[in-house]
């Protein structure tokens, strides 16, 4: 989340959660994905996406299924698991890495 609390124009801004400051605020969502390096502790974040459903119409699991499968298959990224909120646990999401972890999450 993108604090924007005194943004009136901007299109995109709406009054999210943020739990750095654990009320509503007007912000900017965000989904990130971050590959961490579990050697070295360092980490990047190789993918992001706007959250903007009033106009994509794309919920915050499809931007994370979208990220999710576009580094392990365009990006070919070398990882054995998915760490993310709680809030993003679904029964579709839970299927999305099992059926990856079954088929190439291994090599």
């Amino acid at each position: 989340m993108l604090s924007k609390t005194h943004s009136k124009r901007i299109e995109i801004v709406r009054s999210q959660w943020s739990g750095s400051d654990k009320k509503v605020i007007q912000g900017i969502g965000i989904v990130t994905c971050l590959y961490v390096n579990p050697k070295t502790h360092e980490y990047w974040v190789i993918d992001y996406r706007i959250f903007d459903k009033d106009h994509d119409g794309k919920s915050k699991i499809d931007h994370l299924l979208g990220m999710l499968y576009d580094a392990y298959s365009k990006k070919q990224l070398p990882f054995r698991t998915v760490l993310m909120y709680s809030w993003y646990v679904s029964m579709q999401v839970m299927k999305a890495i099992d059926r990856l972890s079954k088929t190439t999450m291994y090599r």
